[in-house]
């Protein structure tokens, strides 16, 4: 019986490689159940980031990747297991904190306005790899990650 599917062309075959080498660098970087990925643009110098520069990042005290290509945070949806376990476990937050800090960063002149908000995960992913210096985290689940970089968090 023949199969009714075609042969994959190569810049498939390439697509779909890349997605799974991306999904194998995903990790754990938030203790629980579930694996959260840091996901930035393709034009990010960065590949592997120690916690604390994630950390740093999350905060807003990052706000440069290099020269002329500054940090742009996409922040999970409120809500959203990524969102809490960003809050909770890396930047030691809660809502209230994040609104806090984000009020004292514009103040201070160090954030221009309110960091921007995904309406999904997949809005996330999507933002991201359209976008320049972007990064967010959110769930393994929300792969493959097409277009744009996982960042390796301390070499895993």
């Amino acid at each position: 019986m023949a199969s009714s599917r075609r042969p994959r062309s190569r810049s498939e075959r390439n697509a779909r490689a890349m997605a799974l080498a991306a999904l194998l660098l995903v990790l754990p970087v938030l203790a629980g159940a579930e694996e959260f990925a840091i996901i930035a643009s393709r034009d990010v110098p960065a590949a592997d980031l120690s916690l604390e520069e994630v950390r740093r990042i999350f905060i807003f005290k990052r706000t440069v990747w290099k020269p002329g290509l500054p940090v742009t945070v996409l922040l999970p949806v409120a809500g959203s297991p990524a969102r809490s376990g960003l809050l909770s476990k890396l930047c030691r937050l809660d809502e209230g904190g994040l609104q806090q800090l984000v009020k004292l960063k514009i103040f201070q002149a160090e954030l221009d306005a309110l960091p921007r908000t995904a309406a999904s995960d997949a809005a996330a992913v999507a933002a991201i790899a359209a976008g320049r210096g972007l990064v967010s985290i959110v769930p393994a689940s929300a792969g493959p990650f097409v277009g744009l970089k996982v960042l390796r968090v301390d070499g895993k």
